[in-house]
């Protein structure tokens, strides 16, 4: 086993490392605020790691399901409007 394996290994457990993605985010907005909140997700894994992954809307989670089913739903809006207007 290579050092480097064994380091990705120990983010793995880590977590999945997302505490350290999460501190050393590019974007300032989506970074740890303060080192006190940093502090608690190193002590108590997934105190609030978790809470702040659960909140995200299912936009930013699943962009193409959204976007597929708003699709669908105004495909469906438009068969019903055509079929309307032919029926009269």
């Amino acid at each position: 086993m290579q050092p480097s394996d064994r380091f990705i290994g120990q983010i793995k457990d880590f977590s999945n490392g997302f505490r350290l993605f999460k501190a050393c985010d590019p974007d300032p907005q989506n970074r740890y605020s303060s080192y006190s909140e940093f502090l608690p997700d190193l002590q108590q894994p997934g105190s609030t790691a978790q809470r702040v992954e659960r909140r995200q809307p299912l936009l930013k989670r699943y962009p193409q399901q959204v976007w597929k089913v708003v699709s669908v739903v105004l495909l469906v809006v438009v068969v019903i409007q055509a079929w309307w207007i032919i029926q009269e």
